[in-house]
């Protein structure tokens, strides 16, 4: 390894996120020391960003929780707990796209093509439609 910061704590799931925070995957693709320092400022971000709003998603689904939970839930409110929630889950796509590209943006082509590479051979992911295989995702680089 050639010095490349691997942030076991700022693992994410999804396209992208996880992969590159393989270190494996890292020198596959050739990942500087500079641009890995990059990902992970760019993951911590992410993440202290994010935090708030999945807290609240949590508060609201709890919320949610304990009105469907009643006798006689107050469908005005469930339609309002479920309409914030959607709000919420949107604020947080949207950060997940900017980080995204954000990390789009400090790879070369070449290491984006490499990484697409190693997404399509990535097993469940994108081959075949059999049990246990999830089918083709977006590809966000």
């Amino acid at each position: 390894m050639t010095g490349i910061i691997l942030v076991t704590a700022l693992t994410m799931g999804g396209p992208g996120f996880g992969l590159l925070m393989n270190p494996w995957v890292q020198e596959e693709i050739g990942l500087t020391p500079e641009q890995a320092e990059k990902l992970t400022s760019i993951l911590a971000d992410h993440i202290t960003s994010t935090a708030g709003i999945r807290a609240e998603i949590a508060a609201k689904r709890l919320e949610l929780s304990a009105e469907l939970g009643k006798d006689k839930p107050d469908m005005k409110k469930v339609e309002k707990l479920i309409g914030e929630i959607g709000d919420l889950h949107a604020k947080l796509m949207m950060e997940r796209i900017r980080a995204e590209i954000a990390i789009r943006n400090i790879l070369s082509d070449e290491q984006k093509a490499k990484l697409r590479e190693l997404k399509l051979g990535h097993p469940g992911k994108g081959k075949g439609k059999g049990k246990g295989k999830r089918g083709p995702r977006p590809m966000w680089f």
